[in-house]
């Protein structure tokens, strides 16, 4: 009996620490812990002490079961609304929701909330588990990103020149609707490997496909090396090629960037001007300037 009263009071003990570590995590925590009940608003029955952060008392939830809601940005409020309304109607609903959050000093924050169902011993939803999490920073990193990359993508599609990003092992990262018109490439071809698809284009359309696919092989074997260079095709047409490295901050190499611009009309109006220049505008012939070059040449 001894034995048993002193292994209980053990473990009762070892219990208490446990509780008491787990409350010492949870509150130097930047997650929030919350219980509410599975009614309409989800009336708030409990929230973890370290809602302090936010400058708020637990008191404050507790008093008032749907102060919460007062606190949610008045243009996500609909969108919170909805999807607390899919929680309770439906099981399989999304367990989380990203929206902003107002803490006491005025300023929105956004923050992440994922939530967990309770049910009783007949299956019936009873309440909610949640979790809190502040991801404004997160949030604020992904705005920047996807405000950057729209204005890349929209620069790219706007490009007049063909654009291509291949990655270090040589697929195609991304490309714009420019670059494959100027090569006659489908769509699908982008999940090929660079090789594929170009020398795929050099085979049937490029003058000197052996001589495109060693530059290419070289560009490869030097990833440093930048190039602008020239492309001609059997049918007439000339690209200009521009290539660069693409490199992190810690300069490792993620890739390469190509270009490529249609200068067929350039170079013809080019050699129609020297044509002009060394032609009698009256005659077509050649004119003196070519005739004195040619007999200079005897």
């Amino acid at each position: 009996m001894l034995g048993e009263i002193i292994g209980a009071s053990i473990a009762r003990a070892r219990r208490t620490t446990e509780l008491a570590d787990a409350k010492r995590i949870v509150e130097n925590s930047t997650t929030v812990l919350f219980r509410c009940r599975a009614e309409p608003s989800l009336p708030v029955t409990y929230i973890s002490e370290n809602v302090s952060k936010w400058g708020y008392a637990p008191a404050q939830f507790l008093a008032s079961p749907t102060f919460y809601l007062t606190l949610i940005h008045p243009d996500d409020l609909q969108r919170v609304a909805a999807w607390m309304g899919s929680l309770l109607a439906d099981g399989s609903a999304s367990s989380w929701l990203m929206f902003r959050f107002r803490l006491a000093d005025g300023n929105y924050r956004w923050f992440e909330s994922h939530i967990s169902d309770i049910r009783d011993n007949t299956g019936s939803l009873v309440a909610f588990d949640g979790m809190l999490f502040d991801v404004n920073e997160r949030k604020q990193a992904e705005d920047r990103f996807n405000f950057v990359n729209t204005l890349f993508q929209t620069a790219m599609e706007k490009s007049p020149d063909g654009f291509l990003v291949v990655g270090a092992d040589r697929r195609i990262l991304t490309c714009n609707q420019r670059f494959l018109k100027m090569w006659k490439i489908p769509a699908e071809a982008v999940k090929m490997e660079l090789d594929e698809v170009l020398v795929q284009a050099a085979s049937g359309d490029i003058k000197d496909p052996q001589g495109f696919r060693t530059a290419l092989e070289r560009l490869y074997e030097r990833p440093e090396t930048e190039v602008q260079d020239e492309i001609e095709f059997k049918d007439g047409r000339i690209f200009e090629r521009n290539s660069a490295t693409l490199r992190d901050k810690d300069q490792q190499y993620l890739g390469r960037i190509f270009f490529f611009r249609d200068i067929t009309e350039r170079k013809q109006n080019e050699r129609k001007m020297a044509r002009l220049a060394r032609t009698d505008a009256l005659t077509g012939l050649a004119n003196r300037t070519t005739l004195l070059d040619r007999l200079g040449a005897c």
